[in-house]
C-alpha cells in the first residue's frame, strides 16, 4: 500500500503525461497529445494538458472553500491511491488469464500463476484495509461530498473505461489493437549535445 501511495504523491505527474501522450500517439484521444518536442524529445502537448487539468481541479477545489493542502491533496492522493490499487489488482489477474489463454506456452506455475494470484490477493487486503480505514486517513476532509463520492468515482471511471474500450474494439478495431503497445520501432535516439 505504501508503493501505490508513494506512486500516487510522487510520480502521478510524469505518469499522467506519459499516460495521455501515449493514448494521443495511439489516436485513441487527441493526435496531439502524443506529439513530442523536437529538440527535446519530451511530451510538452501532453504535459500542459495535464498541467491544465490540475487547474481546473484546484480552482475548483478554491471555489468550493477547500484547503489545498488538508481537502485536495488528501482526497486526491486517496482517490489516486484507490484507483491504483484497483488497477493492480486487476492486473495481477489478468496475468493468470491473459497466459491460461492465450500464450499457455509460456505458462510457469509460480511466474504467471502463483506470483501474480498472491499479488492480487495482497492488492485485494491492502484495498480492503484502506477502504475500512479511508474515514481516519482522510481526517476533517471525510466530512465533504467529494469523499463520499471517492468510491463511485472509481467506479464511474472505471466503467467509463470499459466502455470506452469496448466500443473502441468494436468501431475502431485497427486503433484497440494498438493500446498499450510498446514502440521500439519509432523510437529514435537523439544527437545529445556536448556539455559546455
Amino acid at each position: 500500500m505504501a508503493k501505490a501511495d508513494s506512486t500516487t504523491k510522487s510520480g502521478a505527474k510524469p505518469v499522467d503525461r506519459l499516460e495521455s501522450n501515449s493514448v494521443g500517439r495511439e489516436g485513441v484521444v487527441w493526435r496531439r497529445l502524443g506529439r513530442t518536442h523536437p529538440r527535446h524529445g519530451s511530451p510538452f502537448v501532453a504535459s500542459f494538458a495535464q498541467t491544465g487539468i490540475a487547474i481546473v481541479i484546484v480552482a475548483t477545489f478554491s471555489l468550493l472553500g477547500q484547503d489545498p493542502y488538508q481537502s485536495l491533496y488528501v482526497l486526491m492522493a486517496i482517490f489516486g491511491t484507490i484507483a491504483i490499487l484497483v488497477v493492480q489488482t486487476l492486473c495481477s489477474f489478468a496475468v493468470i488469464a491473459y497466459f491460461r489463454s492465450k500464450d499457455p506456452a509460456a505458462r510457469h506455475w509460480f511466474r504467471t500463476f502463483t506470483a501474480p494470484l498472491l499479488g492480487g490477493i495482497g492488492m485485494i487486503a491492502a484495498l480492503w484495509l484502506l477502504v475500512d480505514n479511508v474515514g481516519a486517513a482522510a481526517g476533517q476532509p471525510a466530512a465533504t461530498p467529494f469523499f463520499r463520492a471517492i468510491p463511485w468515482l472509481v467506479v464511474a471511471l472505471f466503467l467509463a473505461g470499459l466502455v470506452g474500450a469496448l466500443l473502441l474494439r468494436r468501431f475502431r478495431p485497427d486503433t484497440y489493437r494498438l493500446l498499450g503497445r510498446v514502440v521500439l520501432a519509432d523510437a529514435q535516439e537523439r544527437e545529445v549535445a556536448p556539455l559546455p
